[in-house]
């Protein structure tokens, strides 16, 4: 895979990463039911960036890509918390 596909593949997910981990640095006071809707909607979107990713760089079938888009966006989860 050259650094080009590799780029429009996974460039998406890099940058929510990143927007994640910065607006997770700010000091917000939320409500914890509105905490819980912004993380499930945050980390949804964070799986269909990993599995577009997946599934755009791997000839996989579909439920194994997906799983494997669902396994990383679950551990970039973990990191954002220990973070």
């Amino acid at each position: 895979m050259t650094m080009k596909y590799f780029l429009r593949n996974w460039s998406p997910v890099l940058a929510f990463v990143l927007a994640i981990f910065i607006c997770s640095s700010l000091q917000v006071h939320v409500t914890d039911g509105t905490d819980k809707v912004v993380h499930a909607l945050e980390y949804a979107v964070m799986g269909f960036f990993t599995t577009r990713g997946v599934m755009l760089s791997w000839e996989l079938p579909r439920f194994r890509g997906a799983a494997l888009g669902a396994f990383i966006a679950a551990a970039l989860g973990v990191l954002d918390e220990f973070h």
